[in-house]
């Protein structure tokens, strides 16, 4: 419950930058100006840890973004959903067993999740259509599913809430349209050791390609 209402919060609050942005050009032709649109495209993450596979798996995500601009510094938000794979690599040199990730007959976990995604950053145009962005972002796991017959008990497998740090490139194109990428680097250990019978540190990273178009 808690979650949810801190989602709504900083939903509601990052949504409201555009409109206040508006309303301060309105009156002053030196404020900060708004705009908005929305984005989407490739979503390729991977987490980090001795029992899983080291490879970005390819995913999507999509959504929208607000921005505060003046000169060439922005403040940029997002709300954005992704999709994300985790595959199981093996067991540990001592045998020990992760039932919830994998069993004694060679079922290894392959989770599929989607997140919601905030990211918050700081923008800077250094030159003319290019610019560089970088800032943290806040990112809760939807849903989780699992493609084969593990216990049912692993969507308690990873803590649901989680921190990192994000940096990229926009280059403006004509049309309104925008093309990117972004890295994203995890902060926080989404590993639920209760569950998980593991005491390793889990982090996930990512890589965004994306491509932007401006409403307004």
């Amino acid at each position: 419950m808690k979650q949810k209402l801190l989602l709504t919060f900083i939903a509601a609050t990052l949504l409201s930058l555009h409109g206040k942005a508006q309303l301060l050009s309105g009156s002053d032709s030196t404020a900060p100006k708004g705009q908005f649109g929305v984005k989407g495209g490739l979503h390729m993450q991977q987490i980090t840890g001795m029992l899983w596979e080291k490879s970005y798996a390819m995913g999507w995500h999509g959504g929208l973004w607000a921005r505060i601009h003046k000169n060439n510094f922005g403040v940029r938000a997002e709300i954005l959903a992704s999709s994300a794979r985790y595959t199981c690599a093996s067991f540990d040199s001592a045998g020990k067993t992760y039932p919830f990730i994998a069993d004694s007959v060679g079922n290894k976990g392959d989770f599929g999740a989607i997140y919601l995604d905030i990211p918050v950053m700081l923008e800077y145009t250094f030159i003319d259509r290019i610019s560089i962005q970088a800032g943290v972002q806040y990112s809760n796991l939807m849903a989780l599913n699992n493609r084969t017959p593990l216990k049912p008990d692993y969507k308690t497998l990873f803590h649901p809430g989680e921190f990192a740090v994000v940096a990229g490139v926009e280059v403006k194109l004509p049309f309104n349209f925008s093309i990117g990428g972004r890295y994203k680097h995890g902060l926080s250990n989404v590993n639920n050791e209760v569950i998980s019978n593991s005491v390793d540190t889990w982090k996930t990273t990512g890589i965004q390609a994306f491509v932007c178009y401006k409403i307004k």
